[in-house]
C-alpha cells in the first residue's frame, strides 16, 4: 500500500496490460517495547541501516518519541537511496551516507 512509484500506471500508459498483485503489506512501527528501549539506551548503535523512506520516517518518529536523539548523535546512518537520506537530513541528522545493496558488510568494516 506504500509504494515509491506507480509502475503499473506507467506501464499501462505505454500500452501494456498489467495485473497488479500485492504480495505483502507492512505496518509502520511507531513504538518500542521496554526491552528494545533498554537495549538502545544501554548500547547505542554505531551504524544504522535504513532501507525505505517509510522506515526513515518511522525511525525519526521513534527517536523523537523516546528522546533517543542524544544517544544516537554519533551513530552513522546508512541509507539505501537519496530519497531515504533526504528524510533524515530534513530531520537534522548529520552522519548520513548512501550505500548500495550488498555493501552492508563492507560498510560495517569501515
Amino acid at each position: 500500500d506504500n509504494i515509491s512509484s506507480n509502475l503499473d500506471y506507467e506501464l499501462k500508459r505505454e500500452g501494456l496490460q498489467i495485473d497488479k498483485i500485492i504480495n505483502y503489506t507492512s505496518k509502520k512501527i511507531t513504538d518500542l517495547n521496554e526491552e528494545n528501549n533498554k537495549i538502545i539506551t544501554n548500547h547505542p548503535p554505531d551504524i544504522i541501516f535504513i532501507y525505505s523512506t517509510r522506515s526513515a520516517e518511522s525511525f525519526v518518529e521513534i527517536v523523537k518519541k523516546y528522546t533517543l536523539n542524544s544517544l544516537m548523535t554519533e551513530s552513522r546512518v546508512l541509507c539505501i537511496s537519496e530519497n531515504v537520506l533526504s528524510v533524515l537530513k530534513d530531520a537534522g541528522w548529520k552522519k548520513l551516507e548512501i550505500f548500495a545493496p550488498g555493501e552492508e558488510i563492507m560498510k560495517l568494516e569501515v
